[in-house]
């Protein structure tokens, strides 16, 4: 959506500020209501935030340690006393539920926590990771291309984040304790505050230009729309919370003993369903839902209340928001609701290492409805973590080969139901890691250094009593996942090209042998085809005597180096095609055959190189592919 002004900071700080979570909150004692009173207090938090808020925006904020020079409890306890005077009281609903997050960083604990994290941070990345992040590795993954495994990295995620990117980073545990002791009640706070206002659609919260972080800046004002957007927001912020604290990660330090016995997949403290890590699952499902509600009704609002007026924070229409663009917002939301309680179908495009589209199920309620118990062992093939060297460790998959990598549940507890084995080894890309891959490019010659690559030629490897072929992208290149090698290295029986409609054999000329396919190797490949030569003509030449030949190649209007892809042949009567000297036209596709003699019937030709003459090529990779046997021209035939 587009956010009119620098007020969208003022909206999206309780996201920026997520891992400075907030103060523990006590129980005021009940107060005769005094509306009047109420509306004095409140004036006062908001002439705090004013003034709060236009530091901050004109400040420097390095890492959330810098929060130490702004003040924004003293306004969350204004609001909060102003809430207990006057229930009806908006502006302090809407005003505490900002300054919930923004004071969050006078707790205690949360405070140490943070400095804790900054303190830490590497020499590389001096700043401090939001919670969300450092915990997001062991939730869902959150990119369709973020579901590809590597035998190098897959033991990454929050262990290896705190590990290499920081000095003696909080333990996990701890960080889990602050989420849940000290932050989620803060944001409960502000998630109550805003629900005061989802029926009042007479509620406005003026932004002054000051609050902006500019006080030439016309004043703003919040609606209902960015109430529910905002509550939205809270959700989100609650639902990751939630969804950090499904499972426990118990681990005493980050040495490299500790860290070998927590990804143990038979260890039953490190990455495991916590004690009540079901019902938060439950719970998180419940919030989700909760996110697409205030979404809605943010919509519903901004369409029917303030989309059209000029004070709007949110605009609908030209300056703002297009109407095209909420429509198709609301189309995916309702998919996500469905995805939620029921399964819903989803077209991936290009999805595997072959390019294959994939329809399949997706059930996001099955993951919060039945979260595994141990994902190390539940969800992920059998593995060893090994030391390596003297802090690190080494992750690798049992499987040796394609075939024998499998998922324990391919359906991962019927998030994607009815998923087989092989489409989502197809989808994670496991062949990228298991297979034998066969990359490389296609070039053709001559060339005039304009237009040299092959592109949209099918290339052919018979491997293993099958075949498999690939047509090649933009420059030549293509790229072969061999996904049935094996262990032991086994020979690539032919290669073929399709040029022009026709088959044709190649043959590896790299001077090293070629070992074969086997599971888990690369090799790189370069094949060097000719251009096809067309309407070779030949005619009486006067001046200088001779015959005049001429020809085309493909594509090319001349070459200085055609001559070395092909030959000029030529035969007498029933003779035999010989190899005669001709006077070539450099750079152009000509040659005049002065050795002629009247009365005489001449023929001609022309060849590619055979394999044998091409001795001077220079080979550069593992395989070096040419064709196998020459390929001629027409014969054109005259009498001198």
């Amino acid at each position: 959506m587009k956010i009119t002004r620098p007020i969208y900071r003022l909206l999206l700080l309780p996201l920026l500020f997520l891992s400075a979570v907030g103060c523990e909150q006590t129980t005021e004692p009940e107060n005769t209501p005094d509306p009047e009173k109420s509306k004095e207090l409140s004036d006062q938090a908001y002439a705090q935030v004013e003034t709060q808020m236009n530091n901050m925006l004109n400040g420097e904020i390095n890492s959330i340690s810098d929060m130490d020079q702004y003040d924004f409890a003293t306004a969350l306890d204004l609001y909060d006393q102003a809430v207990t005077l006057d229930e009806n009281n908006t502006d302090a609903h809407f005003g505490a539920a900002l300054t919930e997050v923004l004071a969050a960083y006078s707790d205690p604990e949360i405070k140490q926590l943070i400095k804790d994290i900054d303190s830490s941070a590497s020499s590389f990345e001096k700043r401090s990771k939001p919670v969300r992040d450092l915990l997001s590795a062991t939730i869902l993954p959150r990119t369709t291309r973020s579901m590809s495994f590597t035998t190098t990295a897959a033991a990454g995620g929050i262990l290896f984040t705190l590990q290499n990117a920081m000095k003696d980073p909080p333990l996990i545990s701890r960080v889990q304790s602050v989420l849940k002791n000290n932050f989620l009640p803060k944001v409960q706070s502000a998630i109550n505050h805003l629900s005061k206002l989802d029926s009042d659609e007479s509620f406005r919260f003026n932004i002054t230009g000051k609050m902006q972080g500019d006080p030439s800046l016309n004043s703003v004002t919040v609606y209902p729309t960015e109430a529910a957007l905002m509550n939205a927001m809270m959700h989100g912020i609650k639902f990751n919370i939630q969804a950090a604290l499904i499972y426990s990660f118990e681990l005493s330090d980050y040495t490299q003993s500790s860290l070998l016995t927590a990804l143990n997949q038979n260890n039953t403290t490190f990455f495991v369903l916590g004690s009540t890590g079901k019902q938060t699952a439950s719970d998180a499902k419940t919030t989700f839902n909760t996110i697409i509600t205030k979404i809605e009704k943010g919509i519903d609002y901004l369409e029917r209340i303030s989309g059209s007026k000029s004070d709007a924070i949110i605009k609908l229409g030209h300056d703002g928001v297009e109407q095209v663009d909420l429509d198709t917002l609301k189309t995916y939301l309702n998919k996500i609701e469905t995805a939620l309680s029921q399964n819903h179908t989803v077209t991936i495009k290009d999805a595997d290492t072959d390019g294959n589209d994939y329809t399949v199920q997706v059930n996001l309620g099955n993951f919060f409805a039945n979260p595994p118990p141990n994902p190390k062992k539940d969800w992920l093939p059998p593995y060893t973590v090994t030391p390596h060297g003297s802090e690190d460790i080494h992750l690798a998959f049992d499987a040796e080969t394609y075939a024998e990598f499998n998922f324990p549940d391919p359906t991962f507890g019927g998030l994607l139901p009815g998923m087989q084995q092989e489409t989502i080894k197809r989808i994670m890309h496991i062949d990228e890691e298991f297979a034998f891959v066969l990359e490389g490019y296609i070039s053709l010659y001559p060339n005039d250094y304009y237009s040299y690559q092959g592109e949209g030629i099918t290339l052919k490897v018979t491997f293993n009593n099958q075949t498999y072929s690939t047509v090649t992208e933009e420059w030549g290149w293509f790229s072969f996942f061999l996904r049935d090698a094996g262990t032991t290295a086994q020979p690539i029986t032919k290669f073929a090209v399709v040029q022009n409609g026709v088959e044709r054999e190649l043959i590896n000329l790299s001077p090293a042998p070629f070992a074969g396919v086997k599971a888990k190797e690369w090799v790189w490949c370069n094949i060097r085809l000719p251009r096809a030569v067309s309407n070779l003509t030949a005619q009486k030449n006067y001046s200088p005597a001779g015959i005049r030949l001429n020809w085309f190649v493909d594509n090319l209007s001349y070459s200085y180096e055609w001559e070395s892809v092909y030959k000029i042949e030529r035969k007498i009567s029933g003779g035999s095609y010989i190899l005669p000297y001709l006077s070539i036209d450099y750079p152009y596709f000509s040659a005049l055959d002065m050795n002629v003699e009247s009365g005489v019937q001449y023929t001609y030709r022309l060849r590619t190189y055979y394999p044998e003459e091409q001795g001077d090529i220079y080979y550069w990779s593992d395989l070096f592919l040419v064709l196998k046997n020459p390929v001629y021209s027409n014969e054109v035939t005259i009498t001198y």
